[in-house]
């Protein structure tokens, strides 16, 4: 395994995200991205694309030929465009605050227990 997966097993930085971490993440093995998925990124969290406002939240997976990406929609009541779909790279989400705290705290429990 990468080293680049190893330690995005073991916590990750939603804040500092840079193009080389894209590119080093969809050279990562598929196996370890989805892992990297289903941890920092699980379904249903709410999520926001490129610092704007937390109003989409993460519906799906969805394999490529060599990397997985996000499928998320656009939840804002009252918006002629709520219910849009949009496939985005998982670096390009920022979790909502709440989301954030609470898996970096289970994380943190997990490693107690």
């Amino acid at each position: 395994m990468s080293t680049f997966g190893k330690k995005s097993l073991t916590w990750w930085n939603y804040h500092k995200q840079e193009n080389c971490d894209r590119l080093r993440f969809n050279s990562t093995p598929k196996e370890i991205q989805l892992k990297i998925l289903e941890k920092w990124y699980p379904i249903g969290m709410i999520v926001g694309i490129d610092n704007r406002r937390f109003n989409h939240e993460i519906v799906q997976y969805v394999e490529h030929l060599t990397y997985w990406s996000v499928k998320v929609v656009l939840i804002f009541e009252g918006s002629i465009l709520n219910g849009m779909i949009y496939e985005k790279n998982p670096l390009d989400l920022y979790p909502s605050p709440e989301s954030e705290k609470q898996i970096k705290r289970d994380e943190k429990l997990k490693k107690i227990l």
